[in-house]
């Protein structure tokens, strides 16, 4: 890939993240969750955003919007822990 391709490209998936997913984004990938998983720091795991009302879902995603928008990230969602098994 040339240079000028690398940048464009490297752009426009930056441009990606930094807008409010689409619906059907949204959708795409909260069906692709694993509802298995642990909830984080928020003790919201996927499955109640899997099965919240449709006004709910566009809240969850207008919130994402702002925070790819602002890059704000609350310093709680930058914490992580692994517990071994």
């Amino acid at each position: 890939m040339d240079g000028e391709a690398y940048t464009n490209h490297k752009i426009s998936s930056i441009k990606k993240y930094t807008r409010t997913p689409t619906d059907e984004e949204w959708e795409e990938n909260i069906k692709n969750c694993n509802l298995q998983s642990a909830p984080g720091s928020s003790n919201i795991g996927y499955k109640p955003i899997w099965h919240c009302g449709k006004k709910m879902k566009r809240v969850l995603k207008d919130l994402a919007g702002f925070i790819y928008r602002n890059g704000i990230i609350p310093r709680e969602w930058t914490h992580l822990q692994i517990f071994p098994l």
